[in-house]
C-alpha cells in the first residue's frame, strides 16, 4: 500500500496532513505482493471446488504462510519491532481471508438444499375378479353334498 502523505479535507472543511491509504487503490508493497499473488492463486482454485476440507486447508495454509512471511519480513513490517506502522502483510491477510469467507458463505450447502423425494409411480389397478358367491350358493360344496338343481 502507498505510504504517501496527502492533504485531505475533513468533514468540517479543514485540511489535515496524515497518512491516508486509498482503499480503492490496492498497491501492495514488495513484502506483501508475493503473499497476495500466492493467496489469490489458491483462492481461484478454491472457487472452483469449495468443499469444507478445501476451505479449512486453505485457511490454515493462509495463516501459516502469513506467519512465515511475517517472520522473514523487514523490521518495518514486523509489529513487535515497529509497532505495526506498516501493516501491509496484515491487510493482505485480511483481504485474502475475506475472499475465502465469501466463497464459504456463497457456496451451496447440500444439507440446506430442499430434498427431492422420488415417489414410485402408482401400481396399475388390478383387474377386478368376479364377486364372491353367496353363502347359500356354496353350502353344498362346504358340507360335501351336491345337489343338482
Amino acid at each position: 500500500m502507498s505510504n504517501v502523505y496527502r492533504f485531505r479535507e475533513s468533514m468540517a472543511g479543514e485540511q489535515w496532513i496524515f497518512k491516508q491509504e486509498d482503499p480503492n487503490n490496492r498497491e501492495w508493497c514488495t513484502e506483501s505482493q508475493p503473499f497476495i499473488a500466492w493467496g489469490e492463486d489458491r483462492i481461484s482454485g478454491l472457487a472452483r471446488n469449495p468443499t469444507d476440507g478445501n476451505i479449512v486447508r486453505l485457511t490454515a495454509a493462509l495463516v501459516e504462510n502469513y506467519a512465515e512471511r511475517l517472520m522473514q519480513a523487514s523490521t518495518e513490517h514486523r509489529p513487535e519491532t515497529n509497532h505495526a506502522t506498516h501493516r501491509c502483510l496484515h491487510e493482505a491477510l485480511l483481504v485474502l481471508w475475506r475472499k475465502i469467507r465469501e466463497i464459504k458463505l456463497d457456496r451451496q450447502l447440500p444439507d440446506l438444499e430442499p430434498q427431492v423425494v422420488m415417489m414410485p409411480p402408482p401400481a396399475p389397478p388390478e383387474e377386478k375378479s368376479a364377486p364372491e358367491p353367496n353363502l347359500e350358493d356354496v353350502t353344498d360344496v362346504i358340507a360335501g353334498t351336491y345337489v343338482q338343481g
